[in-house]
């Protein structure tokens, strides 16, 4: 039997352990997470972090982490984690047993967004233009640029996760840039990127330092309100699958190319990565972003669509630098929604009456989070799956019609809007 310790942030990487758990019975899972959850699950131990390794927010002290990870190793078979602010201060050759987790080189393809810009155009793969703006006139600069723009932050970290990409169609912009300069540190840089119409989905994939496998797909609903509008999330829903197949093909070229480029840099990425891809009118995928990590709650509806026990063999194979397996999608559609607060921002609302869910059918599964990392704007996630998307949506919306949800709510387009 394998010994795993898996190195958990949040709610919804629990769930995904959970799934995998399920069918791995011949493993044993350790969770180290700061969301302790009931696992249900005999092979499965949860560790909950110490309070003293949680700051204000409800995130984990990195440095705490690994030192459990190093100290503890010899009794683990694998070591993994999703979670982006562990790979971007972790070396992972500290820890003495098979890891997967990008490391603090993959990291930057995430977290220094211009960096992966330059990387990206070096190579020829398609994305949107953009410059670089002065923090300290960022109104001004924004006012002498055309409808719609994209503003982003060029280096940041997982807690800027709701403000790092904005999608500006008018001029609130003039209401959100305070709380992007409250928010973000005085080093921190801008830069606006021209936007391109269309629907963005995640790709994902699963690297073993030089290689690739498909993982899936998924359309990420980032906007709070109907009709993609109003405020960037940090993703309030999502169904799979979501691409049009002749895109696909583009795409695997990017990735290879992409690859090939690390390698030749010296970088060998080892974990999942997804990037954000849009087509645009001319029917070319510009890549808006990668990121060193599962998108959420994308995965969530991915891994629904997945063979757990091949995803869990294919993990290992690729922290050992080995060849992977193919992975097959199933042909079912799955959407998963957020239950998130009615006036959702950055500000905390610990004080919010909570949903009062009462019964779950069996086609449903309801996931709840801790409001210590989701600061009270999340609750938790529904998802469902059927033949259809929109088969997938009406079992959901039927089931929240039923039920209290306090001072929560749900957008009511997600797995109707392509």
């Amino acid at each position: 039997m394998k010994n795993i310790l898996f190195i958990s942030n949040s709610f919804l990487n629990n769930h995904i352990i959970k799934c995998i758990a399920r069918d791995n019975l011949d493993c044993f899972f350790e969770i180290l997470t700061s969301s302790p959850f009931d696992p249900e699950i005999a092979n499965i131990k949860v560790i909950p972090m110490h309070i003293a390794w949680v700051d204000e927010f409800g995130y984990p002290a990195v440095g705490s982490m690994l030192t459990y990870a190093v100290e503890n190793a010899k009794k683990y078979d694998f070591i993994f984690t999703f979670s982006n602010f562990f790979q971007s201060n972790t070396r992972t050759s500290d820890i003495k047993t098979m890891v997967l987790c990008p490391d603090q080189q993959c990291a930057k393809l995430e977290s220094d967004k211009l960096f992966t810009k330059n990387l990206l155009r070096s190579i020829g793969i398609p994305t949107p233009k953009s410059q670089i703006l002065d923090r300290n006139f960022l109104k001004e600069q924004l006012d002498d640029l055309g409808l719609p723009v994209v503003l982003k932050i060029a280096r940041s970290d997982h807690r800027l996760l709701s403000f790092a990409t904005n999608v500006f169609s008018d001029r609130n912009y003039q209401k959100i840039i305070p709380d992007l300069l409250k928010y973000t540190d005085e080093n921190m840089s801008f830069f606006a990127e021209d936007f391109i119409a269309g629907r963005e989905v995640s790709m994902h994939f699963l690297c073993n330092g030089a290689e690739w496998i498909y993982l899936g797909e998924a359309r990420d609903y980032k906007k709070l309100f109907n009709n993609d509008q109003g405020i960037n999330t940090g993703g309030i829903g999502s169904y799979s699958p979501a691409t049009e197949n002749n895109s696909l093909d583009r795409v695997f070229d990017y990735m290879n190319a992409l690859m090939k480029k690390l390698n030749s840099l010296g970088i060998f990425y080892k974990g999942i990565m997804y990037l954000g891809v849009i087509t645009g009118q001319d029917g070319i995928p510009n890549i808006l972003e990668i990121n060193t990590r599962p998108g959420y709650p994308e995965f969530l509806t991915i891994v629904n669509r997945l063979n757990t026990r091949d995803l869990l063999e294919n993990f290992l194979l690729a922290a050992s630098g080995k060849s992977m397996k193919p992975m097959k999608q199933k042909s079912h559609a799955t959407v998963a929604m957020m239950i998130h607060h009615k006036n959702y921002d950055n500000t905390p609302k610990y004080l919010a009456r909570q949903p009062n869910i009462q019964t779950v059918p069996d086609n449903i599964k309801v996931i709840s989070g801790d409001i210590r990392l989701t600061r009270g704007n999340h609750w938790g996630i529904v998802i469902a799956d059927a033949d259809t998307k929109e088969q997938a949506a009406d079992k959901i919306y039927s089931w929240i019609e039923t039920q209290d949800l306090g001072d929560y709510t749900t957008r009511t387009d997600i797995g109707y809007l392509d």
